[in-house]
Parts: structure tokens; C-alpha cells; sequence
């Protein structure tokens, strides 16, 4: 027995302690012929798991530093509102990535060690000349080849703003202002002669105004956005 410890002693590895371990078992039980004491389980099972947990986190970092080299390949494919596959329109993520034009869409390349902690991301596509937009989050997860179908809609956040004002340039307060198409959205110009309104379009899309007062009116285009228009009722006529 004093030999087994002394042996136990050298031992530097936990694998090696629970072999020594098994075999101190192996030696009570012969020596009671067959009964092992609690105090030897206990000692084999402690040490077991002192071996097994620092085995098993070894696995663990060895497995996710494998990962670390992977990379996600993200295919993207946009539609128009129509559903229809779109090839002209910018395509850009909430990460560093830059996509590649591919045979049906568009392909980011994402290291997996560079994905964001929660592993979500959000793609987003535009047409300007169409004034289409769309975004959809994607979640990274354990497939390395996701795909994605962005659906573009119509985008109509920008707000239109302005003065009416009279041939000489004094601004007009009472002034109904309005959309043409959406008259039970027009307000009324106070003392300084501004409005502002939803212009259901994108910024840089041309909308109509309307503008009347006391039976003068005026129709004017005019680009949505961050450009303020100009009415000009003529009160002289």
C-alpha cells in the first residue's frame, strides 16, 4: 500500500491520479475480500471528476477555437414589391461585411470569430431610382451557409415641407395646404406661412402640392425631403 501512494505522489495528471485511484480500488476490495470501503469510493469518484471536468472544458476550447476559423457564406436574394428578383440594388449589413454580386443575389463572407456576440445581424437593400427599400435581421447559428429574401417595399417616411406666400413674398397665414391625393391631411399655414406634411413618398420623390386660400390656388411639384418648397399664391388675380 505504501507503494500505491508513493506511485500517487509522482502522478502530475488528473488521468493519472484517477488510474491510481481505480487501482487503490482494485486493492481494498481485495483485501476485504470483495468489500469495498465507503472511503475508497468516495476517493475514486473524486478523483474521477477532478479528471473528467477539465478533460471535458479542454473539448469545449479546442471545439470553439475550430469554429473561430469557419466562415459564414450569407446568400441574399432581393424582391421587388411585385416579388419579383431585383439585380441593380445596393445591398449592405449592420457588420464590416461587403457583399459580392453571386448568380441570383449577393453573398456576404463573415468569419464566424467576427459575428456579433448574440450572433444577429440585419441585411438591408435599396433602389433609389425606384425609391424601394427593405431590411430583415438574421440570426448566425450553427448553419454556415443562411440565406436570406429581402422583399422591397415602396419607401414613403420622408415629410415635405414649406411656405406659401403671396407675389411679393410675405408669407400667408390660413392657408390650406394639402397632398394632392390626400386632402384630410392638410393643414393650415399660421403666421409665418410654413407647413409641414407626410408626404407619403421617398425623399427625392417628386410630390404634388396644393395650396388655397379664399378661392386662389395654386398646384406645384416638388421634391420630398430635406429641400423646402415654395407656394406662391397670386392674390392679384
Amino acid at each position: 500500500m505504501l507503494t500505491l501512494f508513493q506511485t500517487a505522489a509522482g502522478i502530475t495528471t488528473m488521468w493519472g491520479l484517477a488510474g491510481i485511484a481505480i487501482v487503490a480500488l482494485l486493492y481494498f476490495r481485495n483485501k476485504q475480500r470483495g468489500k469495498v470501503p465507503p472511503i475508497a469510493w468516495a476517493v475514486v469518484i473524486g478523483i474521477v471528476v477532478l479528471a473528467l471536468v477539465p478533460t471535458l472544458g479542454w473539448l469545449q476550447l479546442q471545439r470553439e477555437g475550430m469554429h473561430q476559423n469557419d466562415i459564414y457564406h450569407l446568400r441574399v436574394t432581393v424582391l421587388d414589391p411585385q416579388n419579383t428578383p431585383v439585380n441593380d440594388a445596393r445591398v449592405w449589413s449592420s457588420t464590416d461585411a461587403i457583399p459580392k454580386k453571386v448568380d441570383g443575389g449577393w453573398e456576404f463572407s463573415i468569419p464566424a470569430g467576427s459575428k456579433p456576440p448574440d450572433g444577429k445581424l440585419t441585411i438591408y437593400a435599396q433602389v433609389e431610382n425606384a425609391f424601394w427599400r427593405g431590411h430583415q435581421e438574421m440570426q448566425l447559428s450553427g448553419d454556415y451557409y443562411p440565406t436570406a429574401t429581402l422583399l422591397l417595399s415602396a419607401d414613403e417616411r420622408a415629410q415635405i415641407r414649406g411656405i406659401v406666400t403671396d407675389a411679393a413674398g410675405r408669407a400667408i397665414a390660413g392657408a390650406q395646404v394639402s397632398v394632392v391625393g390626400y386632402p384630410a391631411e392638410a393643414v393650415t399655414t399660421k403666421e409665418d406661412g410654413n407647413f409641414v406634411l407626410p408626404s407619403h413618398a421617398a425623399d427625392g420623390q417628386q410630390v404634388e402640392l396644393h395650396a388655397e386660400k379664399q378661392r386662389k390656388a395654386v398646384d406645384q411639384w416638388h421634391p420630398a425631403g430635406r429641400f423646402p418648397a415654395t407656394l406662391i399664391l397670386d392674390r392679384s388675380k
